[in-house]
């Protein structure tokens, strides 16, 4: 671990130790389609970006998006973009 430019301790990127079994990401809204679920997030791309680092690395990881039941957008109303991760599953309420 070392400090991060937030003062918070982070894995080191490049270390053996940053392979979780999970990883639970927010979302601002969230879609079904295609019999995949997608995260909406905030535009930074950190989560598809790391998602798709742990595929490339085939470390198999579990993504979870964490939302509420009306956060979800139907479908037509936004697509997925080439650099989006689908999610395994989305938990909502």
């Amino acid at each position: 671990m070392q400090k991060g430019p937030q003062g918070i301790n982070e894995p080191i990127v490049n270390s053996n130790y940053a392979q979780p079994d999970i990883i639970i990401a927010p979302c601002l809204g969230w879609s079904d389609q295609n019999k995949q679920l997608w995260r909406i997030g905030y535009g930074g791309g950190y989560y598809d970006r790391t998602l798709a680092l742990y595929k490339n690395k085939q470390h198999n990881v579990q993504s979870v998006g964490v939302a509420y039941n009306t956060q979800k957008v139907a479908e037509g109303d936004w697509r997925p973009q080439e650099h989006d991760q689908a999610l395994d599953l989305i938990i909502s309420a």
